[in-house]
């Protein structure tokens, strides 16, 4: 049964690196309920540097769509939580779920509230983040198995806001 699941999993990460490298090429963006599911994918596998990288690359595609991709402040906030992101993300995996909380919410810092209003699509990111992270505490005060399916909808609702705005 491992192996079957290894495989799998390889697949998995095949298909999503031909899926991303094609619509980063062409510059297409995700459809909020497709990032919404490969968020919850991403988090059900631990793979937090996935989501960090995801995150960055589609909130850029978006500010480049609305014209407020050449905003200094913008890409300056964006850089800095990309690289926040990176930095916490590559060895989350082996942590518990308290420390992953705990390393989440200095990501989320890195997002202030100036740049949130300013920029509904870091708001965006930011409320992503929040979801996550609430959904890690609950694992973490009900000592339960976290079901980010649960937080689907508040995803979707969040990457719809990269859409309209």
């Amino acid at each position: 049964m491992g192996i079957m699941n290894d495989v799998k999993d390889t697949t998995r990460k095949v298909a999503n690196t031909v899926v991303d490298k094609t619509e980063d090429l062409v510059g297409m963006t995700k459809s909020p309920k497709e990032l919404a599911n490969r968020v919850i994918e991403h988090l059900t596998h631990r793979e937090y540097k996935e989501i960090a990288s995801m995150l960055s690359a589609e909130a850029r595609k978006y500010l480049d769509k609305t014209g407020l991709g050449d905003s200094k402040l913008a890409k300056e906030k964006l850089d800095d939580f990309d690289k926040a992101a990176k930095d916490i993300a590559i060895d989350l995996k082996n942590h518990n779920y308290k420390e992953v909380t705990e390393q989440l919410e200095k990501l989320e810092k890195t997002l202030p509230e100036k740049a949130t209003e300013s920029y509904p699509i870091l708001g965006s990111v930011k409320n992503i983040l929040r979801s996550i992270i609430d959904a890690c505490k609950k694992h973490v005060k009900d000592d339960v198995e976290p079901e980010f399916k649960d937080i689907l909808k508040t995803l979707e609702s969040s990457f719809d806001k990269f859409t309209n705005k």
